[in-house]
C-alpha cells in the first residue's frame, strides 16, 4: 500500500523504484537559490530523509561560529524535542559516523534524548566541507531491523545535505558580496553624479564614454550627445590638453594642467582646471582616462575683484596724497580770487573770468575735501541711537530748503523708538547725503520726499532697523543702479562722484548694508543696521 507521500511501503521497507523518486526530490530540493528560506528546505529534505532511511526523529545541526559547539537548524521529532544545541562531545569519535544502541552507557546529550525518548538506536554522523566540520546530522528509530541499511543511507543523506549546506553558504555569501558591491555602486554612482567637478572618462583612443551631471551643466552637453565622441571635440579651446592625455595614456597622471580657457556648447568660454588620471586595472592594464573639471570662473571673477581692489586701494592712497598736496595752494588761490571779485564790479570786462575761477576753485575745494574723506580710514565712535529721533532732527533742519524748492516731506516713523548702535555724526552725514541727492533729483519740478523707518524681522533671530529714503524725481536707469555706489560716478553736472561711495564706505562701517532701486517715478534708498535689542551701554 502507499502512503500520504506516495510511497509503497513493505515489510522490508520502501521500494526501489520509490527510493529512485526521493533521490530525484532530493537532486531536486539541491537545485535551490538562496532567495528561498533555508529553514523551509531543512524541513522538506528532513521530511524525504526519513522516508529514505526508515528513521522515526531526525535532527540537523550547524556549527556555531565560535567552533565550540552546535545549534539546532531544523529536526523531525516527537514529542521530545532535540537539544537546542550540544557540545563538542557529540563528534568525539572516529569515522564519520557513530552507533548508539540502547542499553549502552550515555556519554552525551544527543543519547541523553535517545534514552529518554526510548529510542533503539541513535546514528550521529559529520557533515563535512573537505577537512571543515560544517555540522552534523543525528537520525534515531523505535526499531532496530537493519542498522547496516540505515547507516548506509543515512552516510547518503549526510553527504546530500553538506552539499545542500555548501551550496546555501556559497549562495549567501554571493550574494552578501553583490550586495556589498551593489552598495559600493551604488556610493560610487553618487559621488559621481553629485561631485562639484566634471568628470569625463575616456577610452584608450580618446572618445567619450561617460560624462557626470556636472559636466553637463558646465559644458552645455547632454551624455547622448557627445557619447563615443572624441573628446578634444568637447573640451574645446584648452592648450596643452592633447599632451596630458598622451601623458596619461602612458599611465602617467597629470598632476596639474593649470587654468586654462574653454568653451561652453553655446561658445561661451570660461576659466577651468584641468587634470588627466589614467584609469589602470589590477592587472596594470590601461582601461581609459578619467578627466577631472573644476569650474574657476568663479575663483577668477573673485582674484579679479581682489586686484581690482587693491589697484582702488592704491589709487585710493595716491589721490589721498595728491589731495593733501594740492589743498593749501587751491585754498590760496581761493582766497585771492575772493579778493579779486571784491576789487571788480559787473561792469568790469574781467568780472566774468574772475567768477569762472572762483567757482573752479570752489568745485576743486569739495573735490579734495571728498577724496580726504573717502580715503580716510573710518573708525566710528559707537553709542546707542534712536533712529527716530536722530532723523527726525536731520528732517526739521531740511524744512525750509523743502518750502523754497516746494519739496513735501513725508515722515513715516513709529511711535516707539528704535535703537541702533552707531556714530552719530556718522548717521547725521549718511541721511544727509540721501536726502540731499533725493533733493538734487526733485530741485526743478518739486515733489515728495518720505522717509519710512521700519523694524524688520525676516530673521527673528537677528532683526534690523528699515530705512527708506524715496523720491519722486525722474529715477536712474539700470546701468546707472550698477554703479552708482562706485567713486567718481555721478549723473550730476557739479557732482564730485564720491557721495554715495563714502555713504556705502560709512553704512559698511556701522555693519549695515544700504541698495538702490528705482521705478518710473523715482529712486528709494534703503539701509538697514542691527537693531539694538540688549540693554543699552
Amino acid at each position: 500500500m502507499r502512503n500520504a507521500d506516495g510511497l509503497v511501503e513493505t515489510s522490508k521497507g520502501i521500494s526501489c523504484k520509490d527510493e529512485e523518486k526521493l533521490l530525484g526530490d532530493f537532486a531536486e530540493l539541491l537545485r535551490f537559490n538562496s532567495n528561498k528560506d533555508i529553514h523551509a528546505i531543512l524541513k522538506e529534505f528532513l521530511q524525504k530523509a526519513k522516508k529514505f532511511a526508515e528513521v522515526d526523529s531526525l535532527c540537523i545541526y550547524h556549527a556555531r561560529a565560535d567552533n565550540l559547539g552546535f545549534t539546532k537548524l531544523a529536526s523531525i521529532e516527537k514529542e521530545k524535542l532535540f537539544p537546542k544545541s550540544v557540545n563538542l562531545e557529540e563528534v568525539a569519535f572516529t569515522g564519520n559516523i557513530t552507533l548508539w544502541n540502547c542499553g549502552e552507557p550515555v556519554n552525551t546529550r544527543l543519547q541523553s534524548y535517545a534514552q529518554d525518548l526510548g529510542l533503539k538506536y541513535l546514528f550521529t554522523s559529520r557533515l563535512t566541507q573537505g577537512e571543515g566540520l560544517l555540522g552534523l546530522i543525528s537520525a534515531g528509530g523505535f526499531q532496530a531491523d537493519d542498522l547496516l541499511v540505515v547507516s548506509k543511507r543515512l552516510e547518503v543523506i549526510s553527504g546530500l545535505i553538506s552539499s545542500l549546506l555548501q551550496k546555501y553558504i556559497y549562495e549567501m555569501f554571493l550574494k552578501n558580496q553583490n550586495e556589498i558591491l551593489s552598495g559600493k555602486n551604488e556610493i560610487l554612482a553618487l559621488v559621481f553624479q553629485q561631485t562639484k567637478d566634471a568628470v569625463i572618462i575616456v577610452d584608450r583612443n580618446l572618445r567619450v564614454i561617460e560624462i557626470n551631471q556636472t559636466a553637463e551643466q558646465i559644458l552645455g552637453y547632454s551624455f547622448k550627445e557627445i557619447e563615443r565622441r572624441p573628446v578634444t571635440d568637447v573640451l574645446i579651446g584648452a592648450d596643452g590638453l592633447i599632451e596630458a592625455l598622451e601623458v596619461a595614456l602612458e599611465g602617467i597622471e597629470t598632476h596639474e594642467l593649470g587654468i586654462v580657457s574653454l568653451h561652453q556648447r553655446n561658445g561661451q568660454a570660461f576659466s577651468a582646471h584641468i587634470r588627466a588620471l589614467p584609469i589602470i586595472s589590477e592587472k596594470e592594464n590601461l582601461r581609459g582616462i578619467l578627466i577631472l573639471i573644476s569650474d574657476e570662473s568663479e575663483n577668477e571673477q573673485n582674484r579679479i575683484k581682489v586686484q581690482h581692489l587693491e589697484q582702488r586701494a592704491a589709487l585710493g592712497s595716491l589721490a589721498s596724497i595728491f589731495s593733501h598736496e594740492v589743498k593749501n595752494p587751491i585754498n590760496n588761490i581761493y582766497l585771492a580770487v575772493q579778493l579779486m571779485q571784491s576789487w571788480t564790479t559787473e561792469e568790469d570786462r574781467n568780472y566774468e573770468l574772475v567768477n569762472r575761477i572762483y567757482n573752479d576753485c570752489c568745485r576743486l575745494k569739495d573735490l579734495t575735501e571728498s577724496i580726504l574723506s573717502f580715503s580716510r580710514p573710518v573708525e566710528p565712535t559707537l553709542k546707542s541711537i534712536n533712529i527716530v529721533s536722530q532723523l527726525s532732527g536731520i528732517l526739521d533742519r531740511w524744512r525750509p530748503r523743502f518750502e523754497r524748492l516746494n519739496i513735501e516731506s513725508n515722515p513715516l516713523f513709529p511711535e516707539t523708538p528704535l535703537m541702533i548702535e552707531g556714530d552719530v555724526r556718522m548717521i547725521d552725514q549718511i541721511f544727509t547725503n540721501l536726502i540731499n541727492n533725493a533733493v538734487d533729483a526733485m530741485e526743478k519740478t518739486g515733489g515728495t520726499l518720505s522717509i519710512k523707518i521700519t523694524r524688520n524681522e525676516d530673521d527673528p533671530e537677528k532683526p534690523l532697523v528699515e530705512v527708506a529714503v524715496s523720491d519722486t524725481g525722474p529715477g536712474m536707469s539700470e546701468e546707472w543702479l550698477e554703479k552708482i555706489f562706485q567713486p567718481f560716478k555721478t549723473t550730476k553736472n557739479k557732482g564730485t562722484g564720491l557721495g554715495l561711495a563714502i555713504t556705502k564706505h560709512m553704512v559698511t562701517a556701522l555693519h549695515g548694508t544700504i541698495q538702490a532701486e528705482s521705478f518710473n517715478i523715482g529712486c528709494v534708498f534703503t539701509v538697514r543696521f542691527p537693531l539694538q535689542t540688549e540693554n543699552i551701554h
